[in-house]
């Protein structure tokens, strides 16, 4: 039970998931009906995942998802408790375009 709580397992869970559950999904009535909806609305499903493909670049520009940052004090740590004023030995990557 205690592997459950453990975020680090999500990644290997929704690949997992993501192989075998779709083959699963489409040998039962449910499937069949999914696969009708999606042929009948086939537009408004490429224009979902176009939005969804928006959404989760805005948020990964938004968390600049290519500006690695490595903590070295425990002040800089998004997950310490403590907030002090970040050490003049914080240790950044080069950030592009700021």
């Amino acid at each position: 039970m205690l592997a459950l709580q453990h975020i680090r397992h999500l990644s290997i869970y929704a690949v997992v998931w993501a192989c075998y559950v779709p083959a699963l999904v489409e040998t039962t009535s449910a499937g069949r009906s999914l696969g009708k909806l999606h042929a009948r609305f086939r537009t408004a499903f490429v224009l979902l995942w176009i939005a969804f493909g928006i959404l989760g670049i805005a948020q990964a520009v938004r968390n600049r998802c290519w500006d690695l940052r490595i903590p070295t004090t425990q002040a800089e740590d998004p997950r310490s408790s403590t907030r002090r004023a970040p050490s003049s030995t914080s240790k950044h990557t080069h950030s592009w375009g700021t």
